[in-house]
């Protein structure tokens, strides 16, 4: 039987997917300061490294389009692309702006 997402439905698994995604709250200010640090310092194995984290955790709760962001980050880290730094502040300014919607600030990191 094919898992069609229709199966999520009960209030464990409502619970286990907002548990997973207050730890994505909780973490993302702090891995996005050190992506915009490492950028800063040139250190593009670090920035390839946070952005391929922040692409997985931003898969498990469906932000597709930051995902893939943060993904063509990795590859321009990795190959060391002139573009990195505008692509570091293109993946925080998404992130804030899906944080928001989502209800969450990520200056005080509360949920309203």
């Amino acid at each position: 039987m094919a898992n069609t997402g229709e199966n999520f439905r009960t209030d464990i698994d409502r619970d286990y997917f907002k548990g997973i995604l207050n730890a994505f709250v909780r973490e993302m200010p702090e891995k996005l300061r050190f992506l915009a640090l490492a950028s800063r310092h040139g250190d593009f194995a670090e920035v390839g490294f946070i952005a391929h984290h922040i692409a997985a955790r931003c898969e498990v709760i469906a932000a597709n389009e930051i995902s893939a962001t943060a993904r063509q980050l990795e590859v321009e880290a990795n190959s060391h692309s002139s573009n990195v730094s505008h692509s570091v502040r293109s993946l925080v300014n998404d992130m804030q702006k899906f944080m928001q919607q989502m209800g969450y600030d990520m200056a005080d990191q509360s949920h309203s």
